[in-house]
């Protein structure tokens, strides 16, 4: 459409400047007549271009045009000299425009009714049978037979020649574009199945180029990292990784990593172990572009692991030290004995019978170290029975509250809140009463030989005084419901590298301590199949906080 407008106002301002020379010519009948078909052919634009929102077969639409073309351009043809005409270049483009739209048989069918559509009029015009406009300088019965008949011979000849042309030019346009739709949708198919596979990974995949800017994020890598895709795409990989920057810098573009382990810390302030590997981009000419970073996080199996490890040496601790255990306190009772019957002879004095009372006491306490041992080394056999959890704190906190070493603390009861739209926390009183229930199956002696151990971790955390919080509730992790209870002290805290071992027996940072308080508490928490964790930031105070799960049975 937009080609046929141009095309007229060509021949418009060519027809025009012609007369220039004569304005009178401008106001003959053959002058007017070829204005009135350029008016047409804007006027019939203007209808085509507001018909073209509705059309639903533009193909269709298109055969109309071409159609009216060939009637417009034999009119054009007889007002301008019939065979003799100079606007017989027009059915050849008619020609070429059906084989751009109908290829090979639009073409044909094009060419064939250009021929016979200007023999007709050119015929017509010669033999006097159509009218001609007053005025017209070139009138097709001026020209003798034989040169009726070449000029007839010679524009059909060429609009036969351009026929075969668009004809094999209509042809290849048809393989080539069923080529061109083949490959299309084997290269959507391609793009869907690349996609799927990126989507469903479970790794997190990030594609950089050559400055290191992020070209594509998979959804586990914004997962994993916790980032929105469509904030980092453009940004460096540095800013949201920098740790991966020291791995691509020992490289060249074309060597990959197939394995290295870095720390990353998220925005939410969340610490990760990231597996990582680092790969090419490449394009079809397999010149790198780029580098692929896939990584997997690794914290939840080094925990684990970690787990693993550090149950082995309590079993390995465990078996040693019940062994020990028993052959220390047959000695410790003889000595016991021995110095009751010492003490209670009528020779002794008064600073001997100190002495005595001296060992007696550390007799005890060293018995009591074993009696700890023992429970630890040799576990009772759970008794697991239906429970409320947060009124066995209330009761634990109610009686560990007076005790005389805290006297100078304070107690507070929390509830963990279910969810991000709860209503306000309830008090102390209805947590101390089970208003708001956390069920769960566990035994309940040695649930309460936990918090116990916990609150009593927490006194000696805070020789000064403070506060200690005991909160429960129940979380949802990753469609997992857990029944949860923390406590948290606003002691010292505990020094980073002492993390990984607080739990293992014997280690203590305390003067009197034993190490194993912390120790029988992760067992007990284990046993039950929940987790502990610790938290014990810059600023000061720890936190332990014990998930234990929830069966259906008991869900309230």
């Amino acid at each position: 459409m937009l080609f046929r407008v141009v095309l007229i106002t060509l021949v418009l301002g060519t027809t025009v400047a012609l007369h220039l020379a004569s304005p009178e010519e401008l106001a003959l009948p053959s002058a007017i007549a070829l204005f009135a078909i350029v008016a047409a052919t804007y006027f019939l634009t203007l209808v085509y271009a507001a018909l073209l929102p509705r059309i639903e077969n533009p193909r269709r639409f298109a055969d109309g045009q071409i159609a009216i073309d060939l009637v417009v351009t034999t009119a054009l043809v007889h007002f301008s000299g019939g065979v003799q005409s100079g606007y017989a270049f027009f059915y050849p483009l008619s020609i070429v425009g059906a084989a751009l739209v109908r290829y090979r048989q639009g073409a044909s069918i094009a060419g064939v009714a250009s021929i016979m559509l200007f023999l007709a009029v050119s015929l017509a015009g010669w033999m006097r049978w159509l009218p001609t406009p007053m005025g017209q300088k070139m009138v097709p019965w001026d020209l003798p037979s034989w040169a009726f008949a070449r000029q007839a011979v010679l524009n059909t000849g060429a609009f036969a020649a351009i026929t075969v042309l668009a004809s094999l030019l209509g042809e290849q346009l048809a393989r080539t574009g069923e080529r061109l739709e083949t490959q299309e949708a084997h290269a959507a198919d391609l793009a869907v199945l690349n996609q799927d596979i990126i989507r469903c990974l479970s790794s997190g995949l990030v594609t950089i180029d050559h400055d290191r800017l992020i070209l594509t994020l998979n959804e586990a890598a914004e997962e994993i990292l916790g980032l929105r895709r469509d904030k980092v795409l453009g940004r460096p990989v540095g800013e949201i990784l920098p740790e991966i920057n020291p791995l691509l810098e020992n490289i060249s573009p074309k060597e990959a990593i197939r394995r290295a382990q870095v720390q990353v810390s998220r925005r939410d302030g969340a610490e990760l172990t990231l597996g990582v590997s680092v790969s090419p981009l490449t394009d079809h000419l397999d010149e790198p572009v780029g580098r692929i970073v896939n990584f997997q996080d690794l914290t939840e199996l080094r925990r684990m692991e970690a787990q693993v490890l550090r149950a082995q040496r309590l079993a390995v601790v465990g078996h040693l030290a019940a062994g020990v255990a028993h052959e220390i306190r047959n000695p410790l009772a003889s000595i016991s004995g021995s110095i009751e019957l010492l003490k209670s002879a009528p020779q002794v004095d008064d600073e001997s019978r100190a002495l005595m009372n001296i060992v007696l006491r550390e007799v005890d306490r060293l018995n009591g170290l074993i009696t700890d041992l023992l429970d630890y080394a040799r576990p009772r056999e759970l008794a697991p029975v239906p429970m409320d959890l947060g009124q066995l704190l209330a009761e634990t906190v109610r009686v560990f509250s007076q005790d005389r070493a805290t006297k100078h603390l304070r107690i507070r009861l929390e509830e963990l809140p279910r969810r991000s739209d709860s209503p306000a926390q309830p008090s102390v009183d209805s947590l101390a009463l089970g208003g708001d229930e956390v069920k769960v199956v566990a035994d309940p002696d040695q649930v309460r030989q936990v918090a116990w151990n916990l609150l009593r971790n927490a006194v000696e955390a805070m020789p000064q005084g403070g506060e200690i919080v005991v909160a429960a509730g129940i979380v949802q992790e990753n469609g997992v419901s857990w029944a949860e209870f923390s406590v948290a002290d606003m002691g010292l805290g505990i020094a980073p590298e002492d993390h990984e071992r607080i739990f293992d027996p014997f280690f203590t940072t305390k003067p009197r301590g034993t190490g194993l308080g912390l120790a029988t508490v992760n067992r007990i928490v284990t046993e039950h199949g929940g987790t502990i964790s610790v938290e014990s930031p810059a600023k000061g105070g720890t936190r332990f906080l014990i998930r234990l799960p929830i069966s259906e049975s008991t869900r309230s």
